[in-house]
């Protein structure tokens, strides 16, 4: 709409409008899937090609796209003995093939921000939340959400955006000026981050009551969920959602 002119936000919150997004929200990522891979998945020529087209339609530029602050996972407010616990549990999601996961494994997904979620933890509106180790520092989530799940249940990284027709208003220095600033940020994201995440992991540990280590058996069950919505992906958005499939699985071979 024009309110701004370029901003950088959490992947997942874009879904609503460039559904091709979703391929980032494919919920437990192998740990072979690095946040470097991430990211040059992310700023792949060609994933970069296809995306593109999708947020022009919603009269937005994609840039290119900057690591999140630290890994993506579940946060709860009480002790958990496995995964199965969390049956009927209330959680909060953040968005594309999070909730639907969340929901295979029986638990209630609940919409919020993400400044409700300390509020929420506190007078039990939610049993936990899907949120960064970033958030969760920031924010003193430990006081209310002691328990951690171990390893990241998504891999989401920021799109750089722009307003389109801003974009289109620009002189060609000006759009080569910010297209190299971009160059220089996203190679700033990716030297830093793995310090940034060692930071944060390192306050989760110091935080955190209890972080759950999930067993042989439901990694076995993760890894099935996320085969459940890759193929998923692929069926729904032709071949489009195809190629971006295709691509994805070449970071984590």
């Amino acid at each position: 709409r024009g309110s701004v002119d370029i901003y950088s936000l959490f992947g997942g919150y874009t879904v609503g409008n460039v559904e091709l997004m979703k391929i980032f929200t494919i919920p437990f990522p192998p740990e072979d899937f690095t946040d470097k891979n991430v990211l040059e998945f992310a700023n792949d020529s060609r994933t970069l090609e296809i995306l593109s087209e999708e947020f022009e339609n919603s009269n937005v530029k994609l840039l290119g796209f900057i690591n999140s602050s630290g890994q993506t996972t579940i946060f709860l407010a009480d002790s958990i003995d496995s995964l199965e616990d969390i049956n009927n549990k209330r959680i909060r999601g953040v968005g594309g093939y999070t909730d639907p996961a969340l929901e295979d494994l029986d638990a209630s997904v609940v919409f919020m921000s993400a400044a409700e979620q300390f509020l929420q933890l506190q007078t039990g509106g939610v049993d936990g939340v899907i949120t960064t180790d970033s958030s969760y520092v920031n924010l003193g989530l430990s006081e209310v959400a002691p328990v951690v799940i171990d390893g990241s249940i998504v891999k989401t990284p920021y799109p750089l955006i722009m307003n389109k027709k801003k974009w289109n208003a620009l002189s060609e220095e000006q759009q080569i000026n910010i297209e190299s600033a971009v160059e220089e940020t996203i190679t700033w994201s990716s030297n830093n981050f793995e310090e940034e995440s060692q930071r944060l992991s390192s306050r989760i540990n110091e935080e955190a009551g209890e972080i759950y280590q999930l067993t042989e058996s439901e990694v076995a069950t993760a890894n099935e969920i996320r085969n459940k919505y890759l193929t998923e992906f692929s069926n729904e958005y032709g071949d489009k959602g195809r190629s971006l499939v295709d691509i994805y699985n070449e970071y984590i071979e």
